[in-house]
């Protein structure tokens, strides 16, 4: 939510990492769900639903993209990952990399995604797009992750923390790649990593 954004710039922090979805009409949203049941129980598709009846539903709780921005521009690091549901188009990394541009702050921006084919676009729009690979501890891939990542381009390679170990990181640095883990909530956590 946009009271969130606002916590994170008192609170000082110097980057944040937010989710963003494609609905109906093309509109681009930061939210983490592809439905709205989980929050706000309705069992309903962000991909099927227009914008306006987002903002109904959720009592406008649910901004867009650009709204956001102009929130945390001035953040030292951006992380904006791409959720692809269903079919995939494009579209959604295009009107993220349109939005981006309107403030100037691609340098700041690091795209991530799930999805390789996401990446590929999104580098193909922007050849110079800072990227990142995301991947959970249930990848058929984690030892080849480095490799995807490097061949897309990637500057960062961003792996659920519970995975990682020294021979891990030994491999993803040896390809040259920065490691930005996700997500670790306990201190216990933070410090085995």
């Amino acid at each position: 939510t946009l009271p969130a954004f606002k916590k994170a710039l008192e609170l000082g922090c110097d980057g944040v990492e937010l989710d963003v979805r494609l609905t109906r009409d093309n509109k681009v949203v930061v939210f983490h769900d592809e439905s709205l049941k989980r929050l706000y129980a309705f069992d309903e598709l962000i991909s099927e639903l227009s914008y306006e009846k987002i903002k109904n539903l959720t009592d406008e709780k649910i901004p867009l993209l650009r709204d956001v921005l102009h929130i945390i521009k001035d953040m030292k690091l951006i992380n904006i990952e791409i959720k692809i549901d269903g079919k995939f188009s494009g579209i959604l990394e295009e009107q993220v990399i349109k939005t981006v541009k309107t403030f100037d702050i691609s340098d700041r921006i690091l795209f991530s995604s799930f999805n390789p084919l996401s990446i590929g676009i999104i580098k193909r729009l922007k050849r110079d797009a800072r990227t990142g690979f995301l991947f959970d501890k249930n990848a058929s891939y984690k030892e080849l992750g480095s490799v995807l990542a490097s061949f897309l381009g990637c500057e960062s390679i961003n792996p659920q923390y519970s995975i990682l170990n020294d021979f891990m990181m030994i491999h993803y640095r040896e390809w040259g790649l920065k490691v930005y883990t996700w997500t670790v909530d306990k201190k216990e956590d933070l410090k085995d990593i």
